[in-house]
C-alpha cells in the first residue's frame, strides 16, 4: 500500500521512476496488488502478473483514461473494499450511492 501510482491512466500518469526502482521489486517477490491513492478515480491495471489498484475518489474524481493493461477505469466518487482470506484477495470498487462498478479475484 502506497500513496503514489505506477501505472496510471490518470492526472499523475505513469511514474517512471517507480516502474524502474519499486516495480522490480514487486514483481521479484511475487505481490499480487499495490494498493494507492493519490490519482482521484478508480483504476485497475494489470502489468507482469501484478495488479495495481487506484482508489483516490473518496472525495473528488478525476478524469481517467484506460492504459495498456487497464481491466477497469472510472472517474466516479467512492471507495473500494477489499477482501483478505488465507485463500484468495477480492476487491470491489463501489460508488458513494453504493452501487459495484467493478469486482474481481486477484490471482
Amino acid at each position: 500500500v502506497a500513496h503514489h501510482p505506477i501505472h496510471s491512466g490518470g492526472p499523475h500518469v505513469t511514474s517512471q521512476a517507480l516502474v524502474r526502482r519499486l516495480k522490480p521489486l514487486l514483481v521479484a517477490n511475487g505481490v499480487i496488488a499495490y494498493l494507492n491513492g493519490h490519482d482521484h478515480n478508480f483504476q485497475h491495471i494489470v502489468a507482469d502478473r501484478v495488479h495495481f489498484l487506484t482508489c483516490g475518489s473518496g472525495s473528488q474524481s478525476r478524469q481517467t483514461q484506460a492504459v495498456e493493461g487497464t481491466r477497469f477505469v472510472s472517474a466516479e466518487v467512492g471507495f473500494m473494499r477489499c477482501e483478505l482470506t488465507h485463500s484468495k484477495i477480492g476487491v470491489e470498487f463501489i460508488t458513494a450511492d453504493g452501487r459495484t462498478l467493478h469486482k474481481a479475484e486477484l490471482a
